[in-house]
């Protein structure tokens, strides 16, 4: 906000000629550091908040590797490009977004016509796993096909099960 309203300033002393370039050149600069020492105190008593501790290097070898089996890996490469190529991505949004709308009437019409409490609980429960387990696996699944099953199953086994 304070450098828009620098900004603005300089802008107005050049127009009414109250100011050289140089000046504001000189001017915006000492601001600019001054903006960046400020940014630099306010990332350091972030960290020291926040307790930020440097990244082991074991952590960082591991990451490292992860990477590299991913990148590579041919058919989770081939699977991450036919996932970008595919035209039916605005299709996917679609289906998804009526998928979405149909579970939420669905559990809507559910919890309604159960008495107890703890049902209408299990019932919203159960429902909203299915919309979500549909929406974010199955659907993209079944419109998007084998790619979509690579790349997933490739990231679950690198990721989750570390091989």
């Amino acid at each position: 906000m304070r450098f828009c309203l620098l900004l603005l300033a300089i802008t107005f002393a050049h127009a009414t000629g109250n100011l050289t370039e140089e000046q504001g050149n000189d001017e915006l600069a000492k601001e600019l550091n001054g903006l960046n020492k400020q940014a630099e105190q306010v990332l350091q008593q972030v960290d020291k908040v926040a307790g930020f501790q440097p990244v082991s290097p074991q952590t960082l070898d591991k990451t490292k590797e992860t990477v590299l089996k991913l990148a590579n890996d041919d058919r989770f490469l081939q699977a991450a490009k036919g996932l970008w190529a595919n035209e039916k991505r605005k299709e996917l949004l679609l289906i998804q977004a009526g998928f979405f709308l149909f579970m939420m009437l669905f559990k809507a019409w559910r919890q309604s016509r159960t008495h107890h409490w703890f049902k209408r609980l299990l019932v919203g429960f159960a429902l909203s796993l299915i919309t979500w387990a549909g929406m974010l696996y199955v659907i993209p699944l079944l419109v998007l096909g084998e790619p979509f099953a690579v790349f997933t199953t490739t990231l679950w086994r690198v990721l989750v099960m570390g091989g």
